[in-house]
């Protein structure tokens, strides 16, 4: 969500969205019980919404959802 905020010109928003889901899906994971549910490695993502965050607060322009977008894999997952 708010990665789209963020490429549509939403700046404040986006990077308070990208904020929040960091925090969320962090505490998300350590009431799990478990480092990487679903073979997603949550620290690593909540890590890129962080930086986006900066980046878009940064740089005052929207950003290309498309090249900024992680790549969300499990770890069994095939190329």
């Amino acid at each position: 969500m708010g990665l789209t905020h963020a490429a549509r010109g939403n700046l404040t928003g986006g990077a308070r969205l990208l904020r929040r889901g960091a925090g969320a899906a962090e505490a998300w994971v350590s009431g799990s019980g478990r480092a990487q549910p679903y073979g997603i490695d949550v620290e690593r993502v909540a890590a890129w919404a962080r930086e986006l965050a900066r980046d878009v607060e940064r740089d005052g322009r929207p950003v290309d959802a498309g090249a900024r977008a992680p790549r969300l894999r499990g770890a069994d997952a095939r190329p």
